[in-house]
């Protein structure tokens, strides 16, 4: 039931972004959410898995702390090549798109990997209603937001990678804000 909600939702989040950014808009969208999506596929290196692996092996909170940890660690060498690659390539890749955003999502990438680490601690830890949960929160994040900013406020590209960022952010501090307070 969860992923037919988010299907309906993220299609209709779709529809909305490409009829408001028109297919320049969308095309620089879809570039500038590639960054994210390109260096966590290679950032994350199996380590969702191995969480997954050892949440029946290990207490919780030890599984918790060292999933922050490592993430936290990844983080700082994922912001420091992925900014410097964005930075010298973005005349030849990202041309037409504002540097400003691409340092942005480049630095703020942590956030999405966070966002894949603790789907799979959830899942791990059989905290599969919370997953679900948060999958539908960020649909409609994403939606609303994308009806806020791009509809009414007509901030555009900017107003739709803000949602974007904001719609992850949520949905990371949510999970970190349950794991703490229940294994603390």
């Amino acid at each position: 039931v969860t992923q037919f909600i988010v299907l309906f939702i993220s299609i209709a989040s779709f529809i909305l972004v490409a009829r408001l950014l028109g297919p320049e808009g969308r095309g620089g969208l879809a570039l500038i959410m590639i960054i994210p999506a390109l260096v966590i596929t290679i950032g994350r290196m199996g380590i969702g898995h191995a969480v997954n692996y050892y949440a029946s092996k290990i207490p919780a909170p030890n599984l918790i702390i060292n999933s922050i940890a490592l993430t936290s660690f990844l983080s700082l060498i994922i912001i420091a090549v992925n900014t410097t690659v964005v930075y010298l390539f973005k005349d030849f890749f990202f041309k037409g798109i504002d540097g400003n955003i691409l340092i942005i999502i480049s630095l703020l990438t942590p956030i999405f990997l966070f966002h894949n680490f603790l789907i799979s601690l959830m899942q791990g830890l059989y905290k599969i209603f919370l997953r679900n949960l948060l999958n539908i929160i960020q649909a409609i994040v994403t939606f609303s937001g994308l009806i806020f900013l791009v509809y009414f406020v007509q901030a555009g590209l900017n107003g739709a990678v803000t949602v974007y960022i904001t719609s992850t952010l949520v949905v990371v501090i949510i999970p970190l804000l349950y794991f703490l307070s229940t294994y603390s």
